[in-house]
């Protein structure tokens, strides 16, 4: 019985380093941390949000499979910031076909006051994994009704906008069919993975 019992758990054991290895996964669960900055900080043009619940893109390029974490941050430019503004930072996978945003890995409640502060950063809420080698950052406005403005460069670039409100909060997928695009400029917004 005891022989059996051996075997058995060496079996398990075997099976377990094994079967991991087998399809390339590592030990230590293959994670790779992402590095850099996915975006860069671009331009100081001050350019109107359109109006209360509106959300913007901008892509960006990171490394495929790569993990962010709780310590990375995703930034915006936003001006004219006060404490009585709602802004959501947030980050969407390129999966919405031919390169278009699609569902939303994160987001996260941006707060502080002042008047003028030009770059507003915030830590992911958890830990995410970019499936493609590009990935879409960005924020919503949401309220109150005195416009804000946000940083970006005059440069050709990819700025998405949804055509209609999004609602209150990012939405869970991003509707790629009903944004409206502008090629004039990049906005100012990027995550940092420290």
């Amino acid at each position: 019985m005891k022989k059996l019992i051996t075997i058995i758990g060496a079996f398990v054991l075997f099976v377990g380093w094994y079967g991991p290895h087998l399809y390339g996964i590592g030990g230590g669960g293959g994670v790779t941390a992402c590095t850099g900055t996915a975006g860069t900080q671009i331009g100081d043009t001050r350019y109107n949000v359109g109006s209360t619940e509106f959300a913007y893109l901008m892509e960006v390029d990171v490394s495929a499979g790569c993990q962010a974490d709780t310590g990375d941050e995703i930034c915006a430019g936003i001006d004219d910031w006060s404490g009585t503004y709602i802004f959501y930072l947030m980050v969407y996978d390129s999966d919405g076909g031919s390169g278009e945003p699609g569902t939303r890995l994160d987001y996260v409640q941006a707060s502080g006051s002042g008047s003028t502060m030009t770059q507003v950063c915030e830590n992911l809420t958890q830990s995410i994994t970019f499936n493609n080698s590009t990935a879409w950052v960005g924020f919503l406005y949401d309220g109150p009704s005195t416009t804000p403005g946000y940083n970006a460069a005059t440069t050709t670039g990819v700025e998405r906008r949804y055509i209609d409100s999004p609602g209150s909060t990012p939405p869970a997928t991003w509707n790629a069919a009903g944004d409206t695009h502008n090629t004039t400029r990049d906005i100012d917004a990027y995550i940092t993975f420290n």
